[in-house]
C-alpha cells in the first residue's frame, strides 16, 4: 500500500536505521529480530521499508522511549 494513501497519511513511519537507533543495536540485529518474529512486519513498497510506530510501540512497549 503506498504511503500517500489516506489510510497511512496520519501514521508515523520510521526506518530500519531509526528502529536500530531506538533500541541501540545495529541494523543487522533488526534484521535478525524481524526474522525471529521479535518485531512486527514493516510496511514495504518498492522504495521503502518502514515500521508503523503504533504497531512497534504496541508490540515492544517502547512508548516511554518514543515520547521523549
Amino acid at each position: 500500500m503506498p504511503y500517500g494513501t489516506a489510510k497511512n497519511r496520519d501514521k508515523k513511519f520510521i526506518s530500519k536505521r531509526q528502529v536500530a537507533e531506538l533500541f541501540g543495536v545495529s541494523t543487522h540485529t533488526i534484521d535478525c529480530w524481524l526474522h525471529d518474529g521479535k518485531l512486527p512486519e514493516p510496511e514495504r513498497t518498492v522504495l521503502w521499508t518502514r515500521w508503523d510506530c503504533e504497531k512497534l510501540i504496541g508490540r515492544t512497549r517502547l512508548k516511554s522511549r518514543l515520547d521523549r
